[in-house]
């Protein structure tokens, strides 16, 4: 149940705003909705997932405003155009929804993308996402879009559940906000490119995102011990396995694999096998794989979008537990995706407890894998959010 049972606002909602005189608006608010509405993300929002909405035209010269308060969560989507600059009303409009976002705190933001070179004088030079400077294919220029805006998404949700989790505490929202997600690149160095493809990858984050990087024993300071400091970083970050043909003989690599999988972090696997894995790790399954070329780069931004989805449905799933008042405890556990048999191996049962409730987003494991884990485990209870939900009486 969530914490206030009378508060029945949604989690989360998305605005996309345009001046109907913008041509491409429509296809560029569709593109976001078609990602945000996706079933990855609903199966953790639960119910009908996040609300991606528009705002582009009504009854009058723009339209209805924004409702901030309707939701925990929102965040506006604002595409600034030549056509939106010059029009006094939709001026007037984007003003009073800054204020209003700027009135709540960074739980609602207005995200301002400029599409044409225009509209900057309606927010700020140095406060939109510049769109229309970038270079390259349509298509990679949206997935770089899209990146960029699931990554504010994560940073909002990650606000929010501070917040939510600590009321009537003055919570630092900026500096919260502003803590950078830490991707760690697993790599072997036994093929004659896995070093290459991190390097590139290094390379692309750090001049199009936000994100921070560790890379390998080069950012180790001299003297801490090896395997703790590299186990640390792989329990805080989030995961990008660069999967070539030497990749599962290497001993640090399955170590990486095997400490992410029991910290739960998000991790996705660029496929680079150029001829055959002799040995497939066992333990790379249950996670997105995203094909790559081991000699060509153009799929690192796939690679990238694929991996801030993990990061962003990870905080979704958190702010979800924290709206509805749940946490773990020695009855409950909660996994922020689907499970598997390695995470038995991360459960802390104390002497003669009874094992926890392993509770999971939706939807629910199918019959077969159910039973490998009754085969194995035949104590556990393993349940959807929605089942556990109705179990206990509340709301999913």
């Amino acid at each position: 149940m969530p914490l206030n049972p009378e508060d029945t606002r949604p989690l989360c909602a998305v605005y996309v705003a345009w001046h109907p005189s913008f041509e491409a608006g429509a296809g560029m608010a569709k593109r976001l909705y078609q990602h945000f509405r996706r079933d990855l993300f609903t199966n953790v929002a639960g119910g009908v997932g996040l609300s991606v909405l528009y705002r582009s035209a009504s009854n009058g010269d723009h339209p209805e405003p924004i409702p901030f308060d309707d939701s925990h969560v929102a965040v506006v989507f604002l595409l600034l155009s030549a056509a939106m600059t010059t029009d006094p009303a939709w001026r007037e409009y984007v003003r009073a929804m800054i204020e209003a976002a700027d009135a709540i705190g960074l739980t609602a933001r207005v995200i301002p993308i400029c599409v044409d070179g225009r509209g900057l004088n309606l927010v700020g030079t140095d406060t939109a996402v510049r769109f229309d400077s970038w270079s390259g294919a349509d298509d990679l220029r949206h997935v770089r879009l899209i990146s960029t805006l699931t990554h504010e998404l994560s940073r909002i949700l990650r606000t929010y559940i501070a917040s939510n989790e600590h009321p009537g505490v003055d919570v630092d929202q900026l500096d919260i906000y502003l803590k950078k997600v830490c991707v760690f690149l697993s790599h072997s160095k036994h093929d004659a490119y896995g070093q290459s493809i991190a390097s590139a990858i290094q390379d692309f984050l750090s001049r199009n995102s936000a994100l921070s990087q560790f890379f390998d024993v080069r950012d180790i300071p001299p003297g801490l011990p090896f395997p703790d400091v590299l186990e640390r970083y792989v329990q805080k970050s989030a995961i990008v396995a660069i999967y070539t043909d030497s990749y599962s003989s290497r001993e640090w690599c399955r170590r990486e694999i095997i400490e992410a999988k029991r910290a739960d972090r998000p991790l996705v696997i660029a496929d680079c096998i150029e001829e055959i894995d002799e040995r497939s790790f066992p333990y790379l399954g249950n996670v997105p794989v995203v094909r790559m070329e081991p000699r060509a780069f153009e799929r690192i931004p796939y690679v990238v979008a694929r991996l801030l989805d993990e990061v962003f449905k990870d905080y979704l799933w958190s702010a979800r537990l924290s709206h509805d008042g749940r946490k773990s405890n020695a009855s409950v556990r909660y996994l922020p995706r689907t499970p598997e048999l390695i995470a038995l191996s991360a459960l802390k049962i104390a002497a003669g407890a009874s094992p926890p409730k392993i509770v999971y987003p939706d939807p629910p494991l199918g019959a077969e894998e159910a039973q490998l884990f009754y085969d194995v485990r035949p104590d556990l209870t393993l349940m959807s959010y929605t089942e556990y939900a109705a179990s206990e009486g509340g709301s999913p």
